[in-house]
């Protein structure tokens, strides 16, 4: 758990600057642990990971705008970025690992787009990258062909979207 409750008075002892973090999920969250750390500045880590667009929308209630809370916006500015993320994955990691990193990001996007959701539950138990790449195509995922392939382990070049 995170002790924002310390941070100012950590603030008052210390002369570099402290900066707030740790279990910064939410704009709520933002707004919680600034007041109750005292800090302007937080860092947030695994709340990016899970929302890409979370400091934007934490500046864009700083700023007095609105926040949609319908996240379907969102979630179409992500899909590039998720096909983006899966042909880097295709093109560095061997195949019987790939699906599985893409599965970590899916689990933790989970917790605020529906969309994830749904897709996660989809992949979840294929391990075939060309099975996954499929299912991404189906969610509105462009995926694209890599590059290069690393050498799995016994030194032979595996295959990404077939």
């Amino acid at each position: 758990p995170a002790h924002w409750e310390w941070i100012e008075r950590i603030s008052e002892v210390v002369h570099p600057p402290v900066i707030a973090n740790g279990e910064v999920w939410t704009t709520a969250d933002h707004a919680r642990c600034c007041a109750v750390s005292g800090s302007d500045d937080v860092m947030i880590g695994r709340g990016a990971v899970a929302d890409p667009f979370l400091a934007r929308r934490i500046r864009a209630l700083a700023a007095g705008e609105p926040v949609d809370a319908d996240r379907s916006a969102d979630w179409r500015q992500l899909q590039p970025l998720l096909a983006s993320y899966w042909q880097q994955v295709c093109a560095k990691v061997v195949d019987r690992h790939a699906a599985g990193r893409l599965k970590l990001w899916l689990a933790a996007l989970r917790r605020n787009f529906v969309d994830a959701d749904a897709l996660f539950v989809a992949v979840r138990t294929l391990r075939s990258v060309a099975d996954v790449s499929r299912v991404l195509e189906r969610h509105g995922v462009a995926v694209r062909q890599p590059a290069a392939r690393p050498a799995s382990d016994a030194g032979e070049v595996d295959a990404c979207a077939r």
